[in-house]
């Protein structure tokens, strides 16, 4: 049998537990599969099958998870759009890989029309798959699938420069998707996803698949809720009106959250939680809540590497212990493998990975990441005796001060302690002297003197080592986000470099 989207939905077929809601639409994985048969039914029908390309822009919606199926199962490959390109970016990209059809949602299009004007495309509104294709389609034969055959273009965030694309096959999504829901449902840990689970997906499809939560519900059963375009107070209110007990989100969609709730709407849940450092005090506030999380590390470039588990020697150790050794620390996916190649002067250093869905390199792009199977990550870590990976900072974000290296993820959880800091960045300046310097943006409200003075402290008692002080401290109204969600490290650099 031949790892094929299609056979995802093999547990579905004969369990059949699970829904999907969608806004007012509520269905069955049932209904959903007749729903993306009809879907490959149209898509063959105007000539979309093996060697096309379909790009999809849209928010976390149904026609988006739809068409997150059915591209692949109709022999076409899927390239999920990160609507939050730029649209010189987005042009870039459509231009590249020329795909024989676009849909797009009705709320994008204004800003995009330009750029797909001569292409053939459908406008969608979240719903137009429910609307045209809800109908009594059992089954297709999907025999004309194969594993090797390619079903996903992948874009990076480009938060270092232009987005990059990787082209992924069936079987490395299938086998990408295995491991996450293997660390999500079978692994012990906090925020541990199982059938009884209502989720809430709110990670965007267009980052991994929403982490995989385009396919992991078919797997596992549990309930699937979708909100389209992430808005924090339309966000709470899914999650009171459908009793969601579990999300995925990086810390900024976290706070965001945090701060809009007025009746403990997030008490009691349960979140996937990645895609930058969480700090010790999103920890403390997460548990406050009497919520739980599990760190997630991965990337475009090489989907799943690892999530917070725990060791059986550790299960009675209290959640707050448990979550802080996880904050920081994952637990690899099965068959996957990293290596450390260390700094000087260092005990961390470059992660390389390497797993069964790793391709060999960049799609319509010449970069040498990828090598003799593994993919230099860009990150910095080091592997703790307990067997885990501890992630440091993004080395681009590393700052060399006078021969030491200051990692920036670590500063910012440090200055994330003083109160009122919801979001922090730490960059790094250039210095005639000491090479670089850290410079620390905070939001504002902030008393920058007091917050100087708390972190001088620190380092009095030990805490903090002295050429980690922060150069300068600004503070801003708006921090600039990356498509997925994270601070924009690169903007935030061109913007303080000259002061």
């Amino acid at each position: 049998m031949s790892l094929t989207v299609d056979k995802i939905w093999s547990h579905y077929l004969s369990d059949g537990a699970g829904k999907i809601t969608y806004k007012d639409i509520k269905i069955d994985y049932s209904e959903a599969y007749k729903i993306i048969n009809g879907t490959v039914r149209f898509l063959n029908k105007k000539d979309i099958g093996k060697d096309s390309i379909v790009t999809v822009m849209d928010f976390n919606t149904l026609d988006h998870y739809i068409l997150q199926n059915a591209v692949p199962m109709s022999g076409a490959i899927i390239n999920s759009m990160n609507i939050m390109l730029s649209p010189k970016d987005i042009k870039k990209i459509i231009d590249k890989i020329d795909p024989d059809l676009i849909f797009i949602n009705q709320i994008l299009f204004p800003t995009l029309s330009e750029i797909i004007r001569g292409r053939d495309y459908i406008i969608i509104d979240g719903k137009w798959s429910y609307e045209n294709f809800n109908k009594n389609i059992e089954t297709i034969n999907y025999d004309y699938l194969t594993e090797n055959q390619p079903a996903q273009i992948v874009l990076t965030s480009g938060t270092t420069g232009d987005p990059k694309m990787i082209l992924y096959t069936h079987k490395q999504v299938i086998e990408a998707i295995w491991a996450i829901s293997s660390l999500l449902s079978t692994y012990e840990g906090p925020a541990k996803l199982t059938s009884n689970d209502n989720a809430m997906a709110i990670i965007p499809m267009y980052h991994i698949f929403g982490w995989g939560m385009v396919y992991i519900p078919q797997l596992i059963g549990f309930n699937l809720v979708l909100d389209g375009k992430f808005v924090p107070s339309d966000a709470l209110n899914t999650i009171k009106n459908n009793d969601v007990t579990w999300i995925n989100a990086v810390p900024t969609m976290v706070n965001f959250l945090m701060a809009y709730q007025k009746n403990n709407e997030l008490s009691g849940l349960k979140i996937l939680l990645g895609g930058s450092s969480i700090s010790e005090k999103l920890k403390n506030q997460i548990l406050k809540l009497n919520m739980e999380f599990a760190s997630i590390y991965g990337f475009s470039d090489g989907l799943i590497a690892g999530i917070g588990r725990i060791n059986s020697s550790e299960s009675n150790l209290s959640l707050e212990d448990i979550e802080e050794k996880l904050r920081t620390s994952v637990t690899l996916a099965p068959f996957a493998s990293v290596k450390i190649e260390k700094l000087e002067n260092s005990d961390y250093g470059k992660i390389y990975f390497s797993a069964p869905w790793l391709p060999d390199k960049y799609y319509l792009y010449d970069r040498e990441n990828y090598k003799n199977g593994w993919f230099y990550t860009g990150d910095i870590g080091m592997m703790n005796s307990d067997g885990r990976l501890t992630v440091m900072d993004r080395e681009k974000d590393l700052i060399k001060s006078g021969g030491e290296w200051i990692p920036s993820a670590v500063l910012e959880s440090i200055i994330s302690s003083f109160t009122g800091v919801n979001l922090c960045a730490v960059v790094g300046i250039e210095d005639e002297k000491w090479g670089e310097r850290p410079v620390a943006i905070v939001n504002e409200g902030i008393n920058n003197d007091e917050l100087m003075n708390y972190l001088k402290s620190l380092v009095d008692n030990g805490t903090l080592n002295k050429w980690w002080l922060p150069e300068r401290i600004y503070n801003i109204e708006n921090f600039p986000l990356s498509g997925t969600g994270k601070i924009n490290k690169r903007e935030l650099k061109s913007l303080f470099m000259k002061k």
